[in-house]
């Protein structure tokens, strides 16, 4: 009886989502790499680039 209820309680596995996040995922990843080519050239400060 106790594992029935608990059984009852535990979270149900759920799907991945089918949203196709690729291109945000690029933009992101392209801000990211003009950041860091800042950081480099000296162009931005230690504590903006790290924050």
């Amino acid at each position: 009886m106790a594992e029935a209820a608990l059984n009852q309680r535990a979270p149900k596995p759920t799907a991945a989502p089918s949203e196709d996040l690729s291109g945000e995922i690029n933009i992101l990843e392209n801000r990211i790499r003009g950041l860091r080519k800042r950081w480099k050239a000296g162009e931005m400060e230690d504590e903006d680039y790290f924050d």
